[in-house]
């Protein structure tokens, strides 16, 4: 991270340049707004994918995750974050190869929200010619 950017965030500034981004504060608000849209449970184990594999059960979520990483250009918005119990987050960034969730955007639009999917694949080059298997899904209205 640059001078710039370290300076920036410190005063209250947006987060990040060149996509949607806020500060800490209205990050913060965020976050509690996704927290509260779950009532405190994590949104995948909702939608069909158990958040323990053994019970069956759905965990509260600990954890805000965006649904387009930030590093692929998602927003900070609550439109493009989900609520998830530390055991799906861990899943959204581990490897192909320990059975990672990809969050697949199926329509995203500012005005109504985004329709997702959370899919399983061997890898990526299964998922760009279709051999995944789908393991939940909602809409987040904005």
């Amino acid at each position: 991270m640059g001078s710039a950017s370290i300076r920036r965030r410190k005063a209250g500034g947006k987060l990040a340049l060149g996509r949607d981004s806020c500060t800490r504060a209205s990050l913060s608000v965020e976050r509690a707004a996704v927290m509260a849209r779950g009532a405190g449970w994590c949104e995948i184990g909702q939608r069909g994918h158990a958040c323990d594999p053994v019970s069956g059960k759905t965990r509260p979520a600990t954890d805000f995750a965006h649904v387009i990483a930030r590093s692929q250009g998602g927003a900070d918005v609550r439109s493009n974050a989900l609520a998830l119990c530390r055991r799906h987050h861990e899943m959204m960034t581990a490897p192909f190869s320990k059975g990672r969730l990809l969050a697949h955007t199926v329509i995203w639009n500012k005005v109504t929200g985004i329709q997702w999917r959370v899919l399983v694949c061997a890898d990526k080059a299964a998922y760009y010619i279709g051999e995944y298997t789908s393991r939940a899904a909602g809409f987040i209205a904005t």
